[in-house]
């Protein structure tokens, strides 16, 4: 998630496959807090401490329905995060968790750390716990006939057993093995020269919970430019919504009110000259947030329409991207893969490359308004501020 538009990318595919909740792994985003995108997803994120640090990292990101349901969530450093729902019945804790690859100390840390948070959750509510825990578990669930099916891929491994310990120590199942599919619909990592294929990500729910999750599987053909392929749950649970006060937004009026608005208007229009020059997803998603919750402080909710920035050239492009993948799905052989992959790497490639010119695009748009409304302000030029949100 740390070229631009990549946070927007998985935003639009959540909306085509009608996600609810998106679990995201290795964002590389430093920090912790909350985004609000365009159209209305919210993004939670976890990472290090320190800024200056672009590794590691959970996300989790929202549709509307589930923003509605949310009752906290809670952080855990850079490879845990922790949020529940509101269901009809009781509430629903999802754990998204980003795993080390190697046996060291970190790994003992990380194992030791999430075994105390789901300790911490309730026995009568319901858990979901996923993520990249780079454990192979396989196909061979001798011993561990309680915690898996048969249907994993390959042979289990060092970080897969201690993975399979922790789902028998909370009596947990691994969805990704209990459901018959085809490999390519349970391979969650492909290499990137598609000679290796490996489950290394997984779904589990509690065991107890069991009949409530209708199937585990891959999606390949879902492609935000990742070595990881999307793995989806179905879940026959119905949040819960609340309904909360909507905020209020007034025109501001008079001539100490107009001159506070030319103030916070100066005040975005160089927050967009910073804003230029951003080259990380996390920072330019930050800024855009702040130049919508100012601008909101003074245009009329009715007319500040949500708008994307992704212009439809480049919209275009990431269809033709999924097609490319497609091709490589399809494809019989190990060379013929290979060649396919190459042609999707380039179209990749001008996708990063239209996103950087969507972005300057959006800037300039919004200044051109701001220009206008600092020059010459009456309320309704507000109404030319639609870009910036």
């Amino acid at each position: 998630m740390s070229k631009i538009g990549k946070t927007e990318q998985m935003a639009a595919l959540m909306r085509k496959n009608n996600w609810d909740i998106l679990a995201i792994s290795e964002t590389r985003w430093p920090g912790s807090g909350l985004i609000k995108l365009d159209l209305g997803e919210l993004v939670l994120y976890s990472g290090h401490e320190d800024k200056f640090t672009h590794s590691q990292g959970v996300a989790l990101m929202l549709s509307k329905q589930a923003q509605r349901s949310i009752i906290e969530w809670k952080l855990h450093g850079s490879r845990i995060i922790l949020a529940s729902f509101r269901t009809v019945k009781k509430n629903l804790y999802f754990v998204q968790c980003y795993a080390p690859t190697n046996k060291n100390k970190e790994t003992d840390d990380f194992y030791n750390r999430l075994t105390t948070i789901l300790r911490g959750i309730p026995k009568n509510d319901y858990l979901i716990l996923m993520g990249d825990f780079n454990a192979k578990v396989g196909s061979d669930n001798s011993g561990y006939e309680e915690v898996m099916g048969k249907h994993g891929i390959g042979e289990m491994n060092e970080n897969g057993k201690r993975f399979a310990d922790l789902c028998a120590t909370f009596n947990l199942v691994i969805g990704g093995t209990v459901f018959s599919h085809k490999r390519i619909h349970k391979a969650t990592w492909i290499s990137p020269g598609q000679s290796t294929e490996n489950q290394i990500d997984h779904i589990c729910i509690r065991k107890k919970c069991r009949r409530f999750l209708q199937d585990v599987c891959v999606n390949p053909g879902a492609d935000v430019a990742s070595d990881h392929h999307p793995l989806c749950a179905k879940l026959k649970l119905t949040l819960k919504q609340t309904s909360g006060p909507s905020p209020l937004y007034n025109l501001l009026k008079g001539s100490k009110k107009q001159e506070e608005d030319k103030v916070a208007l100066t005040k975005i229009w160089q927050l967009l000259k910073e804003l230029g020059k951003v080259k990380t997803e996390q920072d330019w998603l930050k800024g855009k947030e702040t130049v919508t919750s100012i601008c909101l402080k003074i245009l009329d909710p009715n007319i500040c329409l949500p708008k994307e920035w992704i212009g439809e050239g480049t919209k275009q492009k990431i269809e033709e991207r999924n097609e490319k993948l497609a091709k490589v799905n399809r494809s019989k052989t190990l060379e013929a893969k290979r060649e396919a992959q190459k042609e999707y790497t380039e179209i990749d490639k001008t996708i990063n490359h239209s996103m950087r010119t969507d972005k300057q695009n959006y800037i300039d748009t919004v200044e051109a308004a701001l220009q206008n409304c600092i020059k010459d302000r009456v309320p309704k030029q507000c109404s030319h501020l639609r870009a910036s949100n």
